[in-house]
Formats: structure tokens, C-alpha cells, sequence
């Protein structure tokens, strides 16, 4: 079975995101003197059809009585008007076709959702193209595992009361939610209040059990050293917040499905990026590190987005750059986050100036601050931070070596006067407040190595 010759003019649609495939068809037995007929069985929106398999045909398609059988499990299912016009093999007249629907097929362990056509009548004749038979065409084979699917189970009361109170502003916001239809996939809501302001909630969704079954890209994030190296110079700084971060990208169509949740609504789905997915923060950076690929004195972390000049007049050429191209680009800002125009900025841990790179001032307190340790796991925390800093901190190796001892395994656990020494000499160097210079490849460059036995 085939289209008609006009089928160029329908445009075929981008799949961005395919994580399933299912089981090639199994050939039935048949008579010696018949015919072989490949069919498949198959489960559509939890209707059990058995389809007769046509590698050669270009669409899906289902007869009435087998749209009426499915349509009895799933009654909010409808039709949507088709205007493709499908002809049987030789024939010159079209099929008297009904409309079309998206829906779930599944076969054993594998299932992809696709687009069927309803055609009149119940010849019985039902026909899988090869778009789903064919794993190599269209979708990306992840073995035979199947997700498991976890209990539903409902926020606190009293998160789940101002859940429930924002609602609208939760859910339709930027239009990243849509009510969802039956699917395997279905996860639990996870909802917290946000830390600046617990009055508001954060909305995400538990993909532990669907995380696994994601194909991912790997790509890198950069490290906040990175972005350093080309801010020698650099006198003026501006910090830019996108809204909401990873919602500013749609998501495929055919993704949609996967992030499908409980709500006290019922099912929702979300229409783009989500928090919970375990490839959204690289898809993420990917996609807004493309966004402002050459671009000068722009450098991004995720949502965060800094730019820098050696001069004012440089600065707003950057910045007044970045603008536009994310004004292209339909990127929204957090303006209350966003600052402008400024000769000292903190940016993921550090605080930039023309001077240079300066530790944290709350890191520094922090650490000030901290009470002598009591055990292990204290220290260690103490040790953690301290490394953070360890740019700012002269010989921290050396200093730190006997605190490190007692974290060695085996090593009992016994405080003396030579690490309550240590201990405070650590606090002692990184309340120097040191600032480090932006690498500057035209200087000249002198190399020390640590030699120290520790």
C-alpha cells in the first residue's frame, strides 16, 4: 500500500527523540500451499490487534472496527482530520479514510508511540508500515528492559496545599504542561519549597525509574576555571539569569510521553524540558552554549550567563550582542537575578573584579566559622571546602597534610595539638582574603611545581 504521488507535499515531521522500538514481527504458521502472511501482535492504548505486517507501506492503518475496539479502553480518544489521501496497491481510487490519532503501541517489551490512520469499515486488514517494523529507520533499540514503574504517592499536606493554591501559575505558566493520556511511563510528583522563598514551590518529577532507558548525550559542562581564561583584562561585568532554566526549551513531540506524572489533576505530561530528567542539564548547556556561539566576552554555566569588557565601550557591545541574540533565540529573562553593569560580580563560587579572582566571602566565613571537628565526617567536610578554596589558600597541602592523616582508613581517631595546629592554620590563610590574577597569555609566565612530599 502506498500514497499518492502528492505525498511530497506533506511535510514529514522531525523526530528529535526516539528511545523504543519494538519486537520484529514473527511470521505465522501457515498452509504449505498458502501464502505467508507476516503479522504481529500488538497492544494499541491497551487493545490487544494483531496487525498484518507491509514493509513496503507508508503509513499505519487501522479499520473502523478495530478504532471502535480501542476506543471502548480509552473513550477521550479522538479522531483528527486527516487530509492524506491513502490508495490500496493499483488502485486509483482513494480510501475512505476517517482521520487519524497518535497513540502507544507495544509489543513484549518494546512500544513507540506513532500515528495511525482510520480507515472505513472492517475488512480486518490492518497494516504496519515500516517506520515501526523497521528499527534501523526511525528508532534507537535499547535492549529489552522495560521500566519499572513506581506507586503512586502524593507531596505533604502542607506542600501539597500551596501546590494546589498556585496550580495555575505552576502548570500553565509558559505552557510546559498538558494533560496527559494513558501510558505505561508514569511517575511521581516531586514538589519542594524554593529556598529563597518557601512560600513558592518547585515543581520536578521522580524519573529514577525512566532515567535509565534515556539515551544521553555527553556532552561536557564546563568547569568555572574555564570561563576564566579569556577575562584577562576584563574591567566590567554583567550577569544574566534565563527564566526558569531548562523550560526554555520545547520538547519533542514524541519525547512528551516519557515524563508523563500524577497530579491531584490527573495525568500530566510536560510540553518541554524538565527538571528530574537525567540528560537535561547537558542538553541544556548544549543548547544555550550553541545559542551564543560567537559571541564575544560571553561565556554561560547552565542558566547563569556572564559578560565582560576591558572597557565600558566594549562591555555594552557584548552585552547589547547577547541581547539580540537571545531576543532571536525567544530566550526569556529573570530580571530580578540579572545584574548590570558592575566592577566586582559573584559567579558560581567567586567573586570577579578587575583585580582579579577572590574566594567566596560566605565560603570564607564558613570556614572561619567552623568549630573543631569531632569525628571523621566533620573533617572531612572541613577539608571539602577548604579545597574548594584551595586557590586562595598558600600551601594548602602542606598545612592540611596532618588533618588529612586521621581520614586515612584504619587511622583511629585521636585529636592532637599537631592537627588543632593545622586546623587553624587553614582558617588563618584563607582569611588572607588572596586574590588571583586572570591568566594573561601575553605576560610573561612563570612556572612553579609543587615538590612537597605530602
Amino acid at each position: 500500500m502506498c500514497r499518492s504521488r502528492q505525498r511530497n507535499n506533506i511535510p514529514e515531521k522531525r523526530r528529535t527523540f526516539k528511545p523504543f522500538v519494538v519486537t520484529p514481527p514473527v511470521e505465522n504458521e501457515v498452509p504449505p500451499n498458502a501464502r505467508a502472511v507476516k503479522t504481529i501482535p500488538v497492544i494499541i492504548e491497551r487493545t490487544h490487534v494483531k496487525m498484518i505486517v507491509d514493509t513496503g507501506a507508508t503509513t499505519n492503518i487501522l479499520d473502523s472496527k478495530a478504532y471502535n475496539d480501542i476506543k471502548k479502553k480509552n473513550p477521550s480518544l479522538h479522531l483528527k482530520p486527516s487530509t492524506h489521501k491513502i490508495y490500496a496497491y493499483m488502485q486509483s481510487k482513494p480510501l475512505p479514510v476517517l482521520g487519524k490519532f497518535e497513540g502507544l503501541i507495544e509489543s513484549k517489551h518494546r512500544m513507540a508511540v506513532t500515528t495511525f490512520h482510520v480507515v472505513n469499515g472492517d475488512g480486518g486488514s490492518l497494516l504496519l508500515s515500516r517506520s515501526y517494523t523497521d528499527p534501523r529507520e526511525d528508532h534507537k533499540q535499547f535492549g529489552n528492559e522495560n521500566p519499572e514503574i513506581p506507586k503512586n504517592h502524593q507531596p505533604d499536606s502542607p506542600i501539597m496545599s500551596k501546590l494546589k493554591k498556585e496550580y495555575p501559575s505552576v502548570f500553565n505558566g509558559i505552557g510546559k504542561l498538558k494533560e496527559g493520556t494513558p501510558t505505561p511511563f508514569v511517575s511521581n510528583l516531586v514538589v519542594a519549597p524554593k529556598p529563597n522563598n518557601p512560600a513558592e514551590v518547585r515543581v520536578c518529577i521522580d524519573m529514577r525509574h525512566m532515567n535509565p532507558m534515556i539515551e544521553r548525550k555527553r556532552h561536557v559542562i564546563p568547569n568555572i576555571g574555564e570561563l576564566f581564561e579569556d577575562m584577562a583584562g576584563a574591567t566590567m561585568f554583567s550577569k544574566v539569569d534565563l527564566t526558569a532554566e531548562f523550560h526554555q526549551l520545547p520538547l519533542d513531540e514524541e519525547s512528551r510521553s516519557l515524563t508523563t506524572f500524577h497530579t491531584h489533576k490527573g495525568l500530566m505530561r510536560y510540553k518541554r524540558l524538565c527538571f528530574g530528567v537525567n540528560s537535561a542539564p547537558e542538553q541544556f548547556q548544549y543548547a544555550i552554549q550553541q545559542t551564543l556561539q560567537g559571541l564575544e566576552g560571553v561565556r554561560n554555566i547552565a542558566d547563569d550567563i556572564i559578560v565582560w569588557g576591558k572597557s565600558q565601550k566594549e562591555h555594552d557591545t557584548h552585552l547589547e550582542a547577547l541581547m539580540k541574540r537571545l531576543s532571536e533565540n525567544n530566550l526569556t529573562l529573570n530580571v530580578s537575578k540579572c545584574k548590570f553593569n558592575v566592577d566586582s560580580i559573584w559567579f558560581y563560587g567567586c567573586t570577579l573584579s578587575k583585580y582579579g579572582i577572590s574566594a567566596d566571602k560566605t565560603k570564607i566565613a564558613a570556614l572561619v566559622n567552623m568549630k573543631e571537628p569531632e569525628d571523621v565526617s566533620q573533617l572531612r567536610s572541613f577539608l571539602g571546602l577548604a579545597t574548594y578554596c584551595e586557590r586562595f589558600i598558600n600551601n594548602l597541602a602542606t598545612i592540611a597534610a596532618p588533618l588529612r592523616e586521621l581520614t586515612n582508613k584504619g587511622v583511629v581517631w585521636k585529636w592532637t595539638g599537631r592537627h588543632q595546629q593545622g586546623f587553624n592554620k587553614v582558617k588563618e590563610e584563607i582569611a588572607k582574603d588572596c586574590t588571583t590574577a586572570f591568566y594573561d597569555p601575553s605576560k610573561r609566565t612563570r612556572v612553579t611545581v609543587d615538590a612537597s612530599p605530602v
